[in-house]
């Protein structure tokens, strides 16, 4: 029983170790998706950098290609974001997600928003990403944007790359 104990308290120390991200850090990570429901299929290729300018604080940015069949367009994303973290406990974490979607190609937008996620640091070299909805206004369109459906839910992992 004092082994298990033991086990516990070390594990959850790793965890706190784990949790901060530093000033300095660098991360890649982002999306690839191949889907077809009902005929309509997408290709969505969204690779991102994020640079930790703080302990809570990272700017991030994601350049990427996106196709889909219904409707028939394709286009190119720039996604420049900046993301503050709420450390929750442990290895947990909030984050909101100020972020400004520029799109060019079929279809053009220019849409800031924000967005809420959970964060948990799996490893120092790891970070997995919860993504729901936000709430997004578009130029372009002229169309206010809440993203509260589940098409909206996603999950990204972060991988630490280099130094600090």
């Amino acid at each position: 029983m004092k082994k298990i104990a033991l086990l516990v308290v070390c594990l959850s120390m790793f965890g706190l170790a784990n949790a901060q991200i530093s000033k300095g850090e660098h991360f890649l990570g982002g999306t690839v998706n191949i889907s077809d429901n009902d005929g309509s299929g997408a290709f969505v290729l969204l690779p991102e950098y994020r640079y930790a300018i703080g302990d809570r604080d990272l700017l991030g940015l994601s350049i990427g290609y996106i196709s889909r069949s219904v409707p028939d367009v394709s286009y190119a994303v720039f996604h420049p974001n900046y993301t503050r973290i709420f450390p929750i406990e442990g290895s947990f974490f909030w984050l909101l997600n100020g972020y400004l979607d520029l799109s060019f190609g079929d279809q053009e937008r220019v849409a800031p928003g924000i967005s809420p996620g959970l964060g948990y640091r799996v490893h120092r070299s790891t970070v997995v990403i919860l993504r729901s909805g936000g709430i997004s206004y578009d130029f372009k369109a002229d169309y206010f944007d809440l993203g509260l459906n589940t098409s909206n839910l996603g999950m990204s992992v972060y991988f630490r790359i280099g130094g600090q």
